[in-house]
């Protein structure tokens, strides 16, 4: 007879397989995930210059898009206490709100705590535009 686990070892594998033929498929991948309790998830990306945005949430989720037009393209959703510092290079991170440019003299990083209830972050390899999309979503008011 074999062990129990060997079957819980197939299925496993099998998910793996399935999630790789979906990604090489023209498909992307998506993960989620929530901080553990009573931490945050965090990121902070630098130029050491120009930029520096510290993006802090309770959950994040992201999907992996294979390249297009030659840039691969990575998406992370924030969502849950959602807090952004920092300072943007325009040059290399394009913001909108609620998916759209934002009006003129918008500063995300003045937005008061609460306000928002996701940030899509969608990070670019190999385009020739920003590196990043900042996406704010308001919440409803």
């Amino acid at each position: 007879p074999r062990p129990p686990d060997r079957a819980a070892r197939k299925a496993l594998i099998a998910g793996f397989a399935l999630g790789a033929v979906a990604l090489t498929a023209g498909g992307s991948i998506a993960f989620a995930g929530k901080a553990e309790s009573g931490s945050r998830s965090h990121a902070v990306f630098s130029d050491g210059r120009r930029e520096h945005i510290d993006i802090r949430a309770e959950n994040e989720q992201w999907a992996v898009r294979p390249a297009t037009e030659g840039a691969a393209a990575r998406t992370t959703v924030y969502s849950g206490g959602v807090r952004l510092s920092g300072k943007i290079d325009p040059a290399q991170t394009l913001v909108q709100l609620n998916g759209a440019p934002p009006p003129a003299g918008f500063d995300p990083m003045a937005l008061k705590p609460g306000a928002i209830e996701r940030l899509e972050l969608t990070e670019i390899q190999g385009g020739t535009g920003p590196n990043r999309i900042i996406n704010i979503v308001l919440k409803a008011s």
